[in-house]
């Protein structure tokens, strides 16, 4: 059974310690990174290191909005400084675009549903519940973003 790990043959199981190499490196990398991203009070942020989402927690809970974070840990970050608008802007300009209509923008949280929904390109049966968003009213349409 010389040079097999597992079961597997060698070319896999060095092709899975060269992946978990180079995702250690990422995060290592990432660790001494700062990111933008939005936030809900007592809630958490999600970062991709390699395809893998990572959720992170912030140190001040009581934050809500859009920040630079820097990690402090593989679990915590530290918000930096809350986020400028074109920085929020520019991440936003990434993200697929959907047409919603506010259903109830007293609820808490506020909820839409897709204005379009045959030609959207997320689905979702009933109400979106929507979150950091400002100035709305009922049965306005507005432009939310999906990763």
């Amino acid at each position: 059974m010389a040079g097999r790990t597992a079961g597997l043959p060698n070319q896999i199981s060095m092709d899975i310690r060269k992946l978990i190499d180079k995702l250690a490196t990422e995060e290592e990398n990432f660790l001494k990174s700062s990111f933008l991203a939005p936030v809900v009070r007592g809630g958490s942020v999600c970062v991709r290191i390699q395809g893998i989402v990572c959720k992170f927690y912030p140190e001040d809970r009581e934050f809500e909005g859009w920040g630079i974070f820097q990690p402090i840990s593989l679990h915590r970050v530290r918000l930096q400084k809350p986020a400028g608008r074109p920085l929020m802007r520019k991440y936003l300009d990434q993200l697929t675009s959907v047409a919603l209509i506010v259903a109830e923008p007293a609820g808490h949280p506020p909820s839409a549903i897709l204005a379009h929904p045959a030609g959207s390109p997320v689905k979702f049966d009933g109400p979106i519940p929507g979150r950091l968003i400002e100035g709305v009213e009922r049965f306005r349409h507005f432009i939310a973003r999906f990763d």
